[in-house]
């Protein structure tokens, strides 16, 4: 019995959390447990929760889902064929009976046979049902009898097989992997990459990975994963209770269409729970088990519901409330963060999956919602529970860093907002779960030495980056990289990946002096020396020295032509300021002065523009300047592309300062996406929709607002919005102008 690995895998096509709220939609469910001997001899389940984790799973489906088991170890083992759920208890308790079954011979674990199975399972599921998958495994491969040298080249051989060409398949279907690693060292270069491989765009800041150390959270991170997957607001409170004691659970959330309360807890088949609503109703379980009861109540009364509980002997409990609403709390942040460096928090309210950016929201029936404001804290993997903080709301995006986190593992962020629909008093709140991971697990990222020191203006100069350790688990495929230059001027340019270890860039010094290179930090990897280099920039020559002479003479030549054609124009100007400079001073008009501007504008070629109140669509910019009390807040690029593929028009975005929201995710500096028809691009308190096709930017956002602080700014061909949001800034640069 050589296989080490407890695999339990479900197959899930369900709600995402990107569903509007009211969308009902059913899912297909796999259970794929893997049943070798490590389950029970390695110490990691020995009470079999998991299988109590698969039943409430079962019990959580409803009417139109469908289900499916399977049982493998060195091979799968259909136990239950996929089945549609038709509401019965009968069959449900039919199909956890079957879910203790054992076919398997508890030797081998080989995980890709069982995805495959998987797959071909859900090839029958109807094409509208979203899919997914849940990975529950202690880490190891083990596909081979043999030599400790031939399995472990056999399990290095089937990893990279999963990850390169199984995983592709799940992520072509749109089915994501969640993993749960019951260790505590879990396999993050495998089971990391897994995840993160098979997330599709849109649930980039999802949490796809979780693990446990020991079984007994097993049954709690299956219901987390279940609630994210049907797209509910979860709050989650733990604590012991010996014989009997009552629980208090507020709920003064107005926007709940449907709750349910659960209370999932150590085997103990003899805890009772008795849950009463605020107007004194008793709510009966709709399912029991040894390790869980569950209630669920649609249209629930705001106000206080009590919880009866008895035990005949001390139990761990864990209590959740799972809400489904119009109104909620959407945390669109990493899943993951680096101990040592701040957690970063970003939490969103939305209606209807919609963006509130304003403290007052007046809903469709007239009534009003006052926002006060969103507070967080922090529980440590050890129990540990920070203090509560206050989010700073910065235009509907409510943000703010944690800096309390020491020890690796599993932390919980619970949000509350608070406010008033109406002068009652409201409180909506949400969880999610991230994993603080040391150093250890980063890759780490050096330039690489250049051999000559002294550069020519005007020449490409070439730079490198080189991933020294743990190449695997870097993911990136550009690096931004600042150049400051002689003259204290600075810029970002991306290191493209052009190898497993090998990252590359160029930029073209225009003067001379010296240049400093500068590796910025990130949060996902770590940094050695060099992060720094210096180079020395000098004056061309040669061939370059004669084309920039050659190059000067047209352009003086050019422009003297220019001036000659323009000097009907010029001389108006000229008249015009020898006529101040000589005469009394006189009245100018409005129309004189809009006659100069136009003339000043078009001999320079650029022109600046306010954009009209009543004019939503303008041309797609290639740069734009989010301006905060005089600073540049958010600065983006925008480079407009065809798919290869498709022949479809995109826009390559690269954000150089700042964070951007794109659609539903947050795109931070240094990083960048590929934005197509339709996406929305929220850039300071202005939102735009794009239109690939016809190179036009909608403003999505109020017109009256984006008329007061943007400004179009055209040169020649090219399109630069400058957006104001400081105190007079759209003043002052008119007078610039």
């Amino acid at each position: 019995m050589g296989g080490k690995s407890l695999i339990l895998i479900l197959i899930l096509a369900a709600f995402t959390s990107y569903l509007a709220p009211g969308d009902e939609r059913n899912l297909a469910l796999c259970l794929l447990i893997d049943n070798s001997g490590s389950m029970d001899w390695s110490g990691h389940d020995p009470e079999g929760l998991r299988w109590e984790a698969a039943k409430l799973v079962i019990d959580k489906t409803r009417k139109g889902d469908y289900i499916c088991l399977i049982d493998f170890s060195d091979k799968p083992f259909l136990l239950q064929p996929l089945t549609r759920i038709d509401g019965s208890p009968a069959q449900k308790r039919e199909i956890k009976e079957r879910s203790g079954l054992i076919l398997s011979n508890r030797k081998l674990t080989d995980i890709d046979s069982a995805l495959k199975a998987a797959l071909d399972q859900l090839k029958t599921v109807p094409s509208r049902i979203t899919k997914a998958v849940i990975l529950l495994t202690d880490g190891e491969v083990d596909v081979v009898e043999g030599t400790p040298q031939e399995k472990k080249a056999a399990a290095e051989t089937s990893k990279s097989v999963i990850l390169s060409k199984t995983a592709y398949r799940f992520l072509a279907q749109k089915i994501p992997v969640y993993v749960v690693a019951l260790t505590d060292e879990p396999d993050m270069d495998f089971l990391g990459k897994l995840a993160d491989y098979t997330k599709p765009p849109q649930q980039e800041k999802e949490n796809h990975f979780f693990y446990s150390p020991t079984s007994t959270d097993l049954v709690v991170i299956f219901s987390d994963i279940f609630n994210q997957l049907r797209g509910l607001s979860v709050h989650t409170e733990r604590y012991k209770v010996s014989g009997s004691e009552t629980k208090r659970i507020h709920l003064l959330d107005p926007f709940a269409d449907e709750v349910e309360f659960q209370f999932i807890h150590d085997q103990n088949l003899d805890l009772e729970v008795k849950l009463i609503s605020p107007d004194g109703k008793r709510i009966k379980p709709y399912a029991s088990e040894g390790s869980y009861k569950l209630f669920a109540v649609r249209k629930p009364l705001p106000g206080t519901w009590t919880a009866l509980i008895t035990t005949p002997r001390t139990t761990n409990i864990t209590q959740s409330v799972a809400v489904k609403e119009d109104i909620k709390l959407d945390m669109p942040f990493a899943p993951k963060f680096r101990i040592g460096s701040p957690l970063k928090i970003i939490l969103n309210v939305k209606y209807k999956g919609e963006l509130i950016d304003s403290p007052r929201f007046t809903l469709p029936d007239g009534s009003v919602l006052q926002i006060e404001g969103v507070w967080y804290k922090v529980i440590h993997p050890d129990g540990r529970i920070s203090p509560e903080f206050k989010l700073q709301d910065r235009f509907g995006d409510y943000v703010g860093s944690y800096d309390g986190a020491d020890i690796p593992g599993r932390y919980l962020v619970q949000a509350e907002m608070r406010g008033k629909l109406n002068d009652q008093e409201v409180i909506i709140r949400s969880e999610k779960h991230v994993i603080g991971f040391a150093d250890e697990s980063l890759p780490k990222v050096a330039l690489r030495r250049m051999d000559n020191t002294k550069y020519k203006i005007g020449l490409p100069v070439q730079v490198e980056a080189d991933v020294l350790e743990n190449a695997g688990a870097m993911h990136k495929e550009s690096l931004p990289l600042t150049v400051k230059g002689p003259d204290g001027s600075s810029r970002t340019i991306y290191l493209q990946r052009i190898g497993r270890e090998r990252y590359r860039g160029e930029f073209t010094p225009e003067r001379d002096g010296t240049y400093i290179l500068l590796l910025a930090r990130d949060d996902e990897m770590a940094l050695a020396d060099p992060t720094t280099l210096q180079i020395e920039v000098i004056g061309g020559s040669g061939i370059g020295g004669k084309m920039t002479f050659m190059l000067v003479g047209f352009v003086l030549v050019g422009g003297g032509l220019a001036l000659y054609l323009r000097r009907p124009k010029l001389e108006g100007i000229f008249r015009r300021f020898e006529r101040v400079k000589t005469s009394e001073p006189e009245e100018t008009t409005q129309a004189d002065e809009e006659e100069v501007m136009a003339d000043e504008e078009e001999n320079l070629g650029v022109s600046t523009v306010s954009v009209s109140a009543d004019e939503s669509t303008r041309q797609m910019p290639s740069e734009i300047e989010v301006m905060e009390n005089g600073e540049v807040a958010l600065k983006l690029n925008l480079i407009r592309k065809t798919d290869v593929i498709s022949g479809e028009p995109f826009y390559h975005v690269e954000v150089q300062k700042g964070e951007l929201r794109f659609n539903d995710r947050i795109i931070a500096a240094g990083e960048s996406t590929k934005a197509k028809n339709g996406d929305t691009l929220k850039v300071g308190p202005i939102s735009v929709r794009i239109v690939a096709d016809e190179d036009k930017a909608v403003i999505i956002s109020d017109l009256e607002t984006a008329g007061r602080l943007l400004e179009e700014i055209r040169d020649q061909e090219v399109v630069r919005w400058v957006i104001r949001h400081d105190q007079g800034g759209h003043e002052e640069a008119q007078e610039n102008v």
